[in-house]
């Protein structure tokens, strides 16, 4: 295995774990969100 595929692997995988961690975040949010609502009413 030479290096570029190293790296791509490398780059390709740090991009799927930001972006779970974006939709973690952002369902987190919404989910804060509906909450502040539901108690509200």
């Amino acid at each position: 295995m030479n290096i570029t595929m190293l790296i791509d692997d490398i780059i390709i995988k740090s991009v799927k774990i930001i972006c779970m961690w974006d939709c973690i975040q952002l369902i987190a949010y919404y989910a804060q969100r509906c909450n502040h609502l539901n108690i509200i009413h």
